[in-house]
């Protein structure tokens, strides 16, 4: 399954001439969406992380609600924007 994965990521990178971390977005939502059933994949960021913010854009993501502010595991808090991917949600048939 790794190795499948990491094939997607490259093709993704590669087919959209976006960058490696649209390819990683693309890839995470196409597995969630194909494999894990999910039909919406949410992804949030820094309000001030403005690669992040582009490259969710380039995978197609799009600006969703969710928290204006975020605790990080160490007590920070950051100011955040939502993005979410809806894709045709399938059962994995592979073990």
């Amino acid at each position: 399954m790794i190795a499948e994965l990491q094939q997607t990521v490259a093709k993704y990178a590669h087919a959209l001439n976006e960058g490696l971390g649209a390819g990683l977005f693309l890839a995470g939502a196409e597995f969630a969406h194909g494999h894990a059933g999910l039909p919406t994949v949410r992804a949030g960021t820094a309000t001030a992380n403005l690669a992040c913010h582009r490259a969710l854009e380039r995978a197609d993501f799009v600006p969703a609600p969710g928290p204006a502010r975020h605790t990080l595991p160490d007590g920070r808090e950051l100011d955040t924007v939502w993005y979410r991917h809806e894709g045709a949600a399938s059962a994995c048939t592979r073990p």
